[in-house]
């Protein structure tokens, strides 16, 4: 099974429990046979949080089957382009080929340009990603007020 999460979460701006969620993909099921299950693969969407290392070898994640990605398109470059990029743990490295085929069938390697791009608005991430935290924040505080 494929277990897409998003930390942190939109709209709310909330942070899962880590180790719970971590926990509850490292436990052992099984199938209706009786046979170990296959094993899930949480696929992190860190667009929010790029800096943050969920992956390592002694980071809270390390003994999932996780795959992490961020958008390029909303903080590094601004809104400016569509780019990314797409990582796994070491317990997810045997996903990475198919993930890796798949992305040069569709042809989505970055052009020139958007590499330009990025290169002019990196620098100004971090600053873009705790604006929006703020804002989004704010605004979800105000819901929560207003709306029952």
């Amino acid at each position: 099974p494929y277990i897409i999460a998003e930390i942190p979460t939109n709209p709310r701006v909330e942070v899962p429990d880590l180790e719970a969620l971590r926990d509850a993909l490292a436990k052992q099921r099984q199938t209706k046979a009786g046979t170990p299950a296959v094993l899930p693969v949480l696929i992190l969407d860190q667009t929010f949080c790029p800096n943050f290392h969920f992956l390592g070898d002694k980071d809270t994640l390390s003994s999932t089957n996780t795959i992490a990605y961020v958008s390029g398109s909303k903080f590094p470059s601004g809104g400016l382009c569509t780019s990314g990029y797409c990582t796994g743990n070491s317990n997810a490295s045997g996903y990475l080929p198919d993930i890796h085929r798949h992305l040069t069938l569709c042809d989505n390697g970055a052009t020139a340009g958007q590499f330009a791009t990025l290169a002019e608005h990196l620098s100004s991430m971090n600053q873009r990603i705790a604006d929006a935290y703020t804002n989004t924040r704010a605004f979800v505080t105000h819901i929560e007020k207003v709306l029952p």
